[in-house]
């Protein structure tokens, strides 16, 4: 896990200046796509502690208004509903708006979708999967990066360090569930089997209000040019 964390740690570092725009720009989708993939990979490994079981990546919904959760987990006594973000630099925003602004060390800044809102969206595709109001489902964005968070947005942000103890500290999640939370379970599992065929194309798919819009770029300077910010 250590190793991870030291991972995330050089990729959210600055970029490495580069001659050609394009190829920096490039280079930093390409970075986006490692630091989130590692980012995930350190929930995990902080669930994994804990044993219980997990689907991740998964496409959920009508073809209409699909979503991707990163990752769902069994807990003894509920679903839990994860949303992970790597974001270095500072994250300003109000809790109920639509975006975030995600301001980087080297000038940048992009609109980014809310966290907390997006998330809400994957609890309310695993409800309707679930079909169970009597199951506990528990969401949590989670922070796997070097980012910081105005106060504000603080309170709703879990740090990846902090994960296990939270969710130890929810009582429900420490229940038995039993054959109705087994149930449950069974049907997310299907679902996400299923949602497995529409991968290719939830991935093509143009931005919308589900799912994963992909961030504008406010440009900050003269000649800046558009790229990903660091997920």
């Amino acid at each position: 896990m250590s190793r991870l964390r030291s991972l995330l740690a050089r990729f959210t570092g600055p970029a490495e200046p580069m001659a050609a725009e394009d190829g920096a720009a490039q280079l930093r989708d390409m970075r986006a796509v490692a630091v989130g993939a590692l980012g995930e990979a350190l929930v995990r490994a902080e669930l994994e502690v804990l044993g219980w079981p997990m689907l991740r990546n998964v496409i959920l919904g009508a073809p209409s208004h699909r979503v991707e959760i990163d990752q769902l987990a069994r807990a003894p006594g509920g679903v839990i509903v994860l949303e992970t973000k790597t974001y270095s630099g500072h994250v300003d925003g109000d809790p109920g708006s639509e975006f975030w602004i995600l301001s980087l060390r080297d000038g940048r800044s992009f609109v980014v979708p809310n966290a907390v809102r997006q998330n809400v969206a994957h609890i309310r595709a695993v409800r309707c999967v679930i079909d169970d109001a009597s199951v506990p489902v528990r969401g949590y964005v989670v922070s796997a990066g070097a980012g910081r968070f105005a106060p504000q947005l603080a309170r709703a942000i879990v740090p990846a360090a902090e994960l296990r103890t939270r969710l130890a500290g929810d009582a429900a999640l420490q229940r038995r569930g039993g054959v109705k939370l087994e149930a449950a379970w069974s049907r997310l599992v299907a679902a996400a089997a299923e949602g497995e065929t529409h991968r290719a194309a939830h991935a093509t798919r143009p931005p919308g209000r589900c799912g994963r819009p992909h961030a504008a770029v406010v440009l900050t300077s003269a000649g800046d040019k558009a790229g990903s910010p660091t997920p």
